[in-house]
C-alpha cells in the first residue's frame, strides 16, 4: 500500500450525475443499481436542494435530516410551475428583483430602492399583471425589461426558488434538530437506531468536522450499510475516516472545495484542506480500475463561483503511472481499465476479451 491510496480515486461501473444547486450545495453521486432503505443528511444549514433533488429521484424514498445550528428546515421563497409562463418577484442578493416568466412580454418588474415608492400605472398591462401575482400593493416598481429569465433559468440562478414538485418532495423530509456525532447526549445524536434497522442506507455528511465523532460510534459491519455515501472532510490530516472506508467502499469522486485555496504538498502530491467525496459500497469480487477522468470533471463546479477551482493530476487522483512502472496492482487494473472498454465495443472482441478475462482473473 502506497502512502496516499486513502486517497485514490476509481473509475465507477455506474454513471455519475450532480444533484443540488449550482456552486456550493451540490454533489456528485453514482446511479447504483436499486433502492435505498433511508437517506440521512447530517448539515443542512440553508441549504435543502441536495435532499430535493435526491428525493424526486426516488419517490418512496424518506430524508431524516439533522441540524442543531437551525431551528428549522430553510424555506423558499415562492412555487415555480414548470414550463409555465408566470410573472414572479424574485429578491435576489442586491435586494433587486427581476421578471420570471414570458420571454416576449417587454415589461418586468425591479425594486431598486433609491427610486422611492414604486407606483403602478393603470396599464392594461399591469392591471393584469397586478391580478396575476395577486398583488394590490406593490413593493416594486414596473420597469422596461425585454430580457426576462425563463422558468428553467430562473430555477438554476436563484436556489431559494422551488418547483411544486420540490413542495411535495419536501414532506417526505423529516428534520432533527440535533448535531451528529459519537453518543445520544443533550443536542447530539448518533445513528445506531437507524444502522440497527437500514441495510442499504444513503448517507450525506457535511458537518464541519464531526464526521470523526459521529464514524466513530459506526462499527464496520455498520459501515457495510452505507450503500452510497456523500461526505466533505475539512482537513487531508483526516486519515482515520478514508482508510477504514477502504475495507467497504470505493472512492469514486472527489471535489476540492475552493473556499479554501491552500493546499499541502508532498513532493508531487497535492493535499487539499477542504473536499467533498463519493463513495459507492464494494460488491464482492469487484475490482475498478483507477480514475482517469480529470479532477475537476466536467460535472463539478467551483464552490466559490468567483475563484477558480483547483485540480488535482497524478496519484492518488488519476492514473498516470507510467505502464514500464506497473506493479502487481496497476497491472490488474490496467487489464480491467481494458476489459471494461471491450465491453462497450461489438461482438467481435469477445474472443479479445476472454482471453484477457483469464490474464485478468487467472
Amino acid at each position: 500500500m502506497q502512502k496516499y491510496d486513502y486517497l485514490r480515486v476509481y473509475y465507477p461501473h455506474y454513471s455519475k450525475r450532480r444533484l443540488g444547486k449550482n456552486n456550493d450545495g451540490g454533489y456528485i453521486i453514482c446511479d447504483m443499481d436499486g433502492e435505498y432503505d433511508i437517506f440521512i443528511s447530517g448539515g443542512i444549514a440553508d441549504d435543502l436542494s441536495f435532499e430535493l433533488d435526491l428525493l424526486s429521484l426516488f419517490p418512496k424514498l424518506v430524508c431524516h435530516a439533522f441540524d442543531a445550528s437551525i431551528d428549522k428546515l430553510p424555506e423558499k421563497d415562492v412555487v415555480l410551475i414548470p414550463n409555465q409562463d408566470q410573472w414572479i418577484p424574485v429578491k435576489d442578493q442586491v435586494n433587486e428583483w427581476i421578471q420570471v416568466g414570458n420571454l416576449y412580454c417587454p415589461f418586468g418588474m425591479r425594486h431598486i430602492p433609491s427610486f422611492g415608492s414604486p407606483v403602478w400605472s393603470n396599464t392594461h398591462e399591469n392591471v393584469n399583471l397586478r391580478q396575476y401575482i395577486g398583488v394590490m400593493n406593490p413593493s416594486f416598481q414596473l420597469i422596461s425589461n425585454p430580457k426576462t429569465l425563463t422558468w428553467h433559468e430562473a430555477f438554476n440562478k436563484y436556489p431559494n426558488l422551488v418547483s411544486v414538485k420540490d413542495v411535495e418532495t419536501s414532506h417526505r423530509v423529516h428534520f432533527h434538530k440535533k448535531f451528529l456525532g459519537q453518543a445520544n447526549n443533550g443536542n447530539i445524536v448518533n445513528l445506531r437506531e437507524y444502522f440497527d434497522k437500514y441495510n442499504d442506507i444513503f448517507l450525506k455528511i457535511d458537518i464541519e468536522g464531526g464526521e470523526n465523532e459521529l464514524f466513530d460510534s459506526l462499527t464496520d459491519d455498520d459501515l457495510k450499510k452505507i450503500k452510497q455515501l456523500v461526505i466533505e472532510f475539512h482537513s487531508h490530516t483526516q486519515k482515520k475516516i478514508p482508510i477504514r472506508l477502504l475495507k467497504t467502499h470505493w472512492l469514486v469522486h472527489l471535489h476540492v472545495n475552493n473556499f479554501v485555496d491552500t493546499v499541502t504538498r508532498d513532493k508531487n502530491t497535492i493535499l487539499p484542506e477542504i473536499f467533498e467525496c463519493t463513495y459507492v459500497r464494494k460488491r464482492d469480487n469487484e475490482i475498478l480500475p483507477f480514475n482517469t477522468d480529470p479532477i475537476p470533471s466536467p460535472l463539478d463546479q467551483p464552490n466559490l463561483p468567483t475563484k477558480p477551482d483547483i485540480m488535482l493530476m497524478g496519484y492518488p487522483y488519476t492514473d498516470t503511472i507510467p505502464y514500464e512502472k506497473w506493479g502487481s496492482n496497476e497491472l490488474t487494473h490496467g487489464f480491467t481499465t481494458i476489459l471494461s472498454e471491450l465491453r462497450k465495443l461489438n461482438d467481435t472482441n469477445k474472443e479479445i476479451l476472454s482471453l484477457l478475462r483469464k490474464k485478468t482473473y487467472n
